[in-house]
């Protein structure tokens, strides 16, 4: 009786062990296609990818792919609602709902977005704990959301652009028009292609590096101890500094041209030209 009770508690916890292992999830391949045809009138683009590794090109083909692939740690129920992707009016949505029994997978998911290169009225993507990168796109308005994860942006050419980030690293590449962007901790790269319009800064917490062409003129407002501001020597110079405030004219910008406005708690600031 004792060897038989032993024997049973053995395998009830080798039976725990077991569930609690990493299991290899079903790889999938997903596809949908989208003609010129069903995108008539397209003029904006919605993304929502949690936990989903998401690329995003932009193609000179008037069509739209999708493609989801990689191990799918979820049941059937799940699987059946993993993706949807459909246009409504002039906007296209690609949305994915991640499985809630995902825990004990291992694997991850890769969602490939292929768009028509042309200028979009908005571009809105959210990311959640994945990977992000993008295409450089042109829009009148980008707005992105990322929780976790790194994000990079190859270019962006419109008139506003919103970032909002927490505990990741952002890179944002070839961008311009007015912006706004706030994070709450990790790396922040800003490269502009022209500074015509403001742009406001906000991370709590990681380095700052902002890159502006060679004779860009324009106003700096950051809340900065100054030996925590690293500037690039070619760039025209002149610093005010106050308490933890430096105010700042940048290659003798005149009344009219543009702020760049940083707020930090713990951060550093580099700014560089090219």
């Amino acid at each position: 009786m004792k060897k038989s009770f032993y024997v049973l508690i053995l395998t009830g916890l080798i039976m725990i062990i077991s569930g609690c292992m990493p299991q290899k999830g079903e790889e999938i391949n997903i596809t949908y296609e989208f003609t010129e045809k069903d995108l008539k009138g397209l003029q904006s683009i919605n993304i929502s990818a949690p936990s989903t590794n998401l690329i995003v090109n932009t193609v000179e083909d008037e069509i739209i792919t999708v493609q989801l692939h990689g191990e799918f740690g979820g049941n059937e129920g799940e699987k059946e609602k993993l993706i949807k992707t459909w246009m409504e009016e002039s906007t296209f949505h690609t949305i994915i709902n991640p499985p809630i029994s995902k825990k004990w997978m291992t694997g991850e998911l890769d969602l490939i977005i292929n768009i028509p290169k042309r200028n979009y009225d908005e571009v809105a993507i959210e990311v959640t704990s994945k990977q992000l990168k993008m295409s450089p796109f042109e829009a009148k308005t980008f707005q992105l959301i990322t929780t976790s994860g790194t994000s990079t942006i190859e270019g962006f050419s419109g008139e506003k652009f919103s970032i909002t980030g927490t505990s990741g690293d952002i890179k944002l590449e070839n961008f311009s028009g007015e912006g706004k962007i706030e994070m709450t901790s990790g790396n922040l790269s800003v490269r502009m292609t022209e500074i015509t319009s403001p742009v406001s800064i906000k991370n709590t917490s990681g380095k700052i590096s902002f890159f502006t062409p060679l004779d860009m003129k324009f106003q700096l407002d950051a809340n900065i101890r100054p030996n925590r501001v690293k500037m690039d020597p070619r760039l025209k110079v002149n610093l005010t500094s106050k308490e933890n405030k430096i105010i700042g004219k940048i290659n003798q910008p005149v009344a009219n041209d543009p702020t760049i406005f940083i707020r930090t708690n713990s951060g550093r600031l580099e700014i560089k030209s090219y």
